[in-house]
Formats: structure tokens, sequence, C-alpha cells
């Protein structure tokens, strides 16, 4: 409540020295008002408005409760179905282009089409909060503010609701510090009930009402805390004393927050402002804007509820910083501003202080620009306030009358406008952020679907070598151990039945050494064994290896990553098992080569028969030529006697002595053979009595079977376990999907429901015929 240097003082109250002239000031005034129009026909139209305001009033109601419902869903949060609303990109690049920041965190949503327009109302300030990251944009942080905003505007559509259903209609007088606020309200009201000094004074919100709302009292209540006021209630606010009312305001001792003035205005229904007969009005005294930062902040907070804003500028200073960016913010509610550039009279160049100062208008406030004629006025209020003659005064008339026709006569635009431009604007941003969601949620869908059909040959894969392979893991073990073990099988009876054949090469030295051939004979058959066995674990191994590769093959045609074999387990599967142990009964190894004496390949049976062989040959051999000798003997004799006749006994004796070598030569030639079938038959059966073939068939099949299932334990845990985590992100993608899906369908919903309203809202009229 400020003035100009060399303002006179005069006591505050009603039977001050301007009291008694307010009848004679309140004529003069009258008088220089357009005259002409029917006093009946004033009614008749007040009546028609009223009827009109009414009418839109409950329709914008209406739709302040849609658009509350829409808010409530774009920031509803299900438990059970949780999600993100994303601020759009393209508004996120201009925010961080502005507070120069870098976006570290890409949700992948940069790509996707947003509404290029900026965000008016739910537009976030990242530097206004103290917590934000100070080099970047996160998404999650980002999404957290917007939430934050989307629930300011749900508070701000309540205090819009209850303003709008309030019949009182607020005026807000404010401006920059030392702008003549106070004086111009004392203007409006021909009387001096708001005290203004040289000095700035009011730290403290002043409402003035008219004394009809007090029971026709005029009073002054100090209010500490204004959300318990009540009129009626003595305790909750202090009676103040009009002739300390200066004093108070500059003190304020107690700490009031607000004073409510109850004031009379002696002029007629048709001329007052605050004592209209239509609707009751309060006049809002506010701080400077600049006096300090809370009384700023509370003047922003007030805006809020206000019906019409009454912005005082000081002609000598035009518009400052704060008062740039009061105007700015109030622009995005009230599309009208009132605009009152104050002591207008000490400018010299005036013309070109009016287009100066209508310049800046234009680019702070376009509506109120373009209805400059109506909205900004150049007064004097000081002057008006102490001269009637001063020639000041009709333009101070002429914004009375303005001020009159926007908050009565089209009260539609000056309590409805800021609630219609309000909607518009907070619903062409949900439009925005809607529209933009469920781009992204369409495009989420997209893309996990894409991954989840690229994934899904790879995936049916991985299930079919589960169904197949790992859930008849047996099964694939047991055939490939049945085929080792009828290979096995098979190669050891043919080695076993063909013994003959795999010994033809073990050297014969003759009769004489027997025994080493004997020796070296079943060595041979052992060593051989040995081998045969060898080979047959190799093949085993093999079949083996090639089981488990083909295994890890089939897995990694469908894998990135997949689990690993240990081959190691079956290379050394059979080590330590051939030819390590001595044969023995139930066992199933080859015995080493030891010594062999003669009574270990021949028995007493081998030999007997061996000498049925030779004995006979020998005897008839001998007989033969012991025969001969006696038959030679024999015969001399007989000559001697008898003169000869003895040649047929000799040749008898020859021939038989001949036969006996010559059976006896060919018996030996054969001896060989003999021994070799006598030991290869003796070996044949020592390996069929200690299971040769069984023992082994069963040890390379059951150690096959072992190895297979040691190797593809492992594997296949680790298999089950890719499986398990590919089948569960297939789940989630899926439900990812549905998600996307409800989300987009949901946003979908919120679009159309705000362009609904909002077309609603665009096509209320507030101009009354």
């Amino acid at each position: 409540m400020t003035d100009v240097p060399g303002s006179p003082r005069t006591p505050i109250g009603l039977n001050g020295p301007l009291s008694n002239s307010v009848s004679s000031l309140s004529s003069s005034t009258d008088e220089l008002r357009v005259k002409g129009e029917d006093v009946g026909k004033q009614q008749e139209r007040a009546e028609h408005n009223q009827a009109v305001f009414a009418e839109r009033r409950s329709r914008l109601l209406d739709l302040i409760r849609d658009t509350r419902s829409i808010l409530d869903e774009l920031n509803g949060q299900n438990p059970a179905h949780p999600r993100t609303v994303h601020y759009p990109a393209s508004a996120l690049k201009r925010l961080a282009a502005k507070h120069g920041l870098r976006r570290l965190h890409d949700d992948g949503t940069d790509g996707v089409t947003g509404e290029e327009d900026e965000l008016r109302v739910l537009q976030i300030d990242i530097k206004s909060y103290k917590d934000s990251p100070t080099e970047t944009t996160d998404n999650a942080f980002v999404s957290a503010l917007l939430a934050t905003k989307v629930q300011e505007s749900t508070h701000h559509l309540d205090k819009l609701f209850t303003r709008i259903s309030d019949t009182r209609s607020k005026v807000l007088v404010t401006g920059d510090l030392n702008a003549g606020k106070s004086t111009f309200v004392n203007a409006v009201l021909r009387r001096e009930v708001v005290p203004d000094d040289q000095q700035p004074c009011t730290a403290l919100f002043a409402e003035v009402v008219d004394v009809a709302q007090n029971d026709g009292r005029e009073e002054v209540h100090g209010i500490s805390d204004p959300t318990k006021y009540q009129r009626n209630d003595r305790s909750t606010y202090d009676l103040l004393d009009f002739s300390n009312l200066r004093e108070i305001i500059e003190e304020n001792e107690h700490n009031y927050e607000l004073l409510k003035v109850y004031c009379k205005d002696g002029r007629e229904k048709s001329h007052s402002l605050l004592h209209n007969g239509v609707v009751d009005i309060t006049l809002i005294d506010s701080p400077g804007l600049n006096i300090d930062s809370m009384k700023t902040t509370a003047l922003f907070a007030t805006q809020e509820e206000i019906d019409v804003v009454i912005f005082v500028v000081n002609a000598e200073n035009h518009f400052t910083l704060s008062g740039r960016e009061f105007l700015t913010t109030a622009g995005k509610e009230k599309a009208y501003v009132f605009i009152v550039v104050n002591r207008f009279d000490q400018i010299r160049r005036k013309d070109r202080c009016r287009k100066d100062i209508l310049e800046q208008i234009r680019q702070i406030s376009p509506r109120t620009y373009e209805e400059s004629s109506n909205l900004v006025h150049f007064v004097s209020a000081k002057q008006c306030l102490q001269n009637e003659n001063t020639d000041m005064m009709p333009a101070f008339i002429r914004l009375e009358e303005c001020l009159r026709s926007f908050i009565l006569e089209k009260r539609a635009r000056s309590k409805l406008a800021p609630a219609k431009v309000y909607l518009h604007n907070l619903l062409s941003d949900v439009v925005a952020v809607a529209r933009y969601n469920s781009h992204v949620a369409a495009e989420n869908a997209r893309k996990i679907t894409k991954e989840i059909n690229d994934s899904a040959p790879a995936f049916d894969r991985m299930v079919k070598i589960k169904e197949q392979v790992l859930d008849g893991i047996d099964k694939t073990i047991d055939e490939t151990g049945n085929i080792v073990q009828r290979h096995a099988k098979e190669d050891l009876m043919e080695f076993l039945d063909n013994l003959e054949a795999y010994t033809e090469d073990v050297e014969w030295d003759g009769v004489f050494y027997v025994l080493q051939y004997a020796r070296n004979l079943r060595n041979t058959v052992y060593r051989l064994a040995s081998l045969r066995l060898g080979r047959c674990e190799n093949f085993a191994r093999d079949r083996s290896v090639a089981c488990l590769k083909n295994i890890e093959g089939m897995a990694a045609s469908c894998m990135d990553v997949p689990p690993v074999i240990d081959l190691s387990v079956v290379a050394t599967a059979f080590e330590g098992d051939a030819g390590t142990g001595v044969v023995e009964r139930g066992g199933g190894a080859v015995a080493k080569v030891v010594p062999m004496e003669v009574t270990e390949v021949f028995d007493q049976t081998d030999k007997m028969e061996i000498a049925k062989e030779y004995v006979p040959s020998l005897g008839l051999m001998c007989a033969g030529l012991v025969g001969y000798r006696r038959m030679v003997s024999q015969s001399w004799r007989a000559a001697s006697s008898f003169g000869g006749g003895s040649n047929a006994g000799k040749l008898a004796f020859a021939g038989l002595t001949i036969a006996g070598a010559g059976i006896f030569f060919y018996v030996l030639s054969d001896m060989k053979n003999n021994v070799e079938r006598k030991i290869l038959g003796k070996m044949r059966a020592h390996l069929t009595e200690v299971g040769f073939v069984e023992n082994n068939v069963d040890r390379i099949a059951k150690n096959t079977r072992r190895i297979l299932r040691l190797a593809i334990w492992e594997f296949q845990n680790q298999f089950t376990k890719i499986l398990g985590e590919s089948r569960n992100k297939r789940e989630n993608q899926q439900r990812d999907v549905l998600k996307c899906e409800r989300d987009g369908e949901l946003f979908r919903g919120i679009e159309r429901g705000a362009l609904r309203v909002h077309e609603e809202v665009d096509g209320i009229d507030l101009e009354m015929s």
C-alpha cells in the first residue's frame, strides 16, 4: 500500500475529513458518467446475464468434474498393474536443452513421435526441485515430476470448483513494489480505507468487502489463521480499530496473515463496484511481488483462487522481472488480466510510454493485448482520489466502467474464463501426454512382440530338445549303451571264435622249444584280447562323445551361450581297466604276461593224448629196427646151415622200419598245430570260464551309461536352468505385451475422454448476448 512522495496524510477512519465529502465527490463523479440507458433495461439485461451465467457455470462445473476424473485415471496407480506415465520426448528434449542437461537413461521412447507443442500446465521445472539430478534428466525422475504436476493440477481443479461454486467474485490487486496498489484500491472506493505511504507498508493481504456481508457493521478483523476464520466466531480473529490500521499494518506485531475490512460504499448500486446489488465483490490488496520471497510465494498461491487480476504497473518502471513471471504464470489460467498503468500523469512522453508498455504486454499476455482497449488503462489513481476535476478522471472512469462490465455484465468471462482457459490448456496437455504414452505403449508392444517372434524358433527348438532328448535322457543313454554293448559282444565273440586266425604269426622254433612256444602263444592271446578290449572301449568312448556332441550341437543351435559338456569325463572313463589285472573267475580284465611252466600248459591228460599220437610211430619204427637186426643174425646163421633164403624177411623188417620212421616224422611235423590247438583250446575254455565276453561287455556297457549320465547331468541342469529362464523371460514378455496393450487402450481412452471434454470446454460461449 504505497504512494508517491508528497501525498497528504489523512486520518484513517469513517469520520475523517474525506468522509464528509463522499456524497459531493460521488455526485460530481456520477455526473461525468455516460447516461441514457433505461434502468429497467439494465435490470432486465442483468437478470438475463445472471441466468446465462448460472447455466454456463453449471456446465463448467460438470466439465471440471470430468477433467478431474480424467486426471485421476491418468495418475491412478493399480498395484496389480503398475504403469509409468512418460513425459513427451519432444518436450523433454526442449526441457533438457533449456537447462543444459544431458540424458543418460534411455527408455527406448526417443523414436516415438509425440506432440510438438510445448506443454503449458503440465510442464515440469526440474530446477525447482532441490533433490533433482543436476546433470541428467532421468526418465523415472521426470515421470515422478509429471505425476506430481498432475496431482498439483488436480488440487487446482478442486480450487477452481470451489471458486466457481462461490457466488462471490474475488478481485486481486497486485503489482510490483511501490506501484500504487493501495492508492488504486482507495480510488476505486472513493475513500481512503487502506493506508498508503511513501515507503512500502503492505506486508500482508487485506480483503475489502461490502459492509452488507457483516450485518452493516464497518469493522476490521485481524486474522492469524485464514483457514479457521469465522465471522461469527470472535476467537478466530481480533477486532481492530480503523484509527490504528496504519500502525497495525506497518508493525504487525501480532503476525496477522490477513486483514478483513468491511467497508461501506455510499454510492448508488449502478455506480459502485463493491456495493453493486448483483454479486458480492472482494477487493484484495496484496503485498508487492518483490517485498519478500515468502509473501511473493503466497501471492502466487493466492492467485489460483482469484477471479479477476488487476495488475498495477508503475508507468516509470514498466514491467519488472517479477511482474513478467507473475503474468506468465497467471496467463496459463487467466487469458485476460486487467493492467493499470499508474502514475501516468508523471510521464512526459506519454505516446512513447504507451507504445512501449503495450509492446511488453503483447509479448507477455497476447490475449490481453488483443483487447487492450478494455483491459489496459493508463491512469493516475492518486489524482483521481484527491481531485475530481483532474484531466485524468475520464480515463479512470473508463477504467471503472470496463472493470464493472467485466466483473458484472461480463461475469461469465471474469469468473468463468480463468477456469475455461485452464481447462483448455490442461486438457490439451493431457491429450498430448496420453497420445504420446499410447504411442510409447504401442511401440513397446511392437518391439517386445518382435523379440518374442524372433526368439520363438530357438525357444521351440529348446523345448523340443528337452522333450525329445533330456526328458528321455534314460532312453538316449540306453540306446547308446545298447549300441556299445552289441558291438562289444559281437567283437569279443568274433575274437574268441577265431583265436587261430590271430595267432598264426607266433613262431615255432622246433619241438625242443615247445614250452616257449606255448608261453608265447598264451601271451599273444592275452595281448590280442587286451587290444580287442581296448578297441571296444574306444568304440564306446567315440560313441559316447558323438552322442554328447550331438546333444551339445542341438543346444548350440538354439542358445546364444549353450552349456558346455565336460568331455574329459568320457576320455578317462576306461583308464585302468584293460590289461591291469589277472584273469579270474567273474573278473573282466585280462591277465598280465607272466612266466609259464610246462605243467601250466600241459596237464597229464594232454601229455597222454600227445603220447598216443607219437608212441605208435616210434614203436613201429623200433620194432622194425629190432626185428631187422634179429632177422639179419638169424639169416647169417641159417645161411651157414642151409645156404641162404632170408631176403623176404629183410625186406619186411626194412619196410616196417621205414614206415615207423615216416609216421614218426609226420607226427613230429604236425606237433606245432597240435600244441597250438591244445593251447588255444585251453585259452578259449579259460576265457569262456571266466566270462571274458559277458563280463567285459557288461563292464563296457555300464561304464558307457555311467559316463553319459555323469556328463549329461550337469549339462541337463544348466540346460534346464537356461530353458526355465527363457520360459520366464518369454512369459514376462507376453505379460509385458498385454500390459502395453492394456496401457495403450487406457491412454487412448484418456485421450478420447480429454478430447471430448476439451471440445465441450471450447464450446462454452462466455460472451453475453
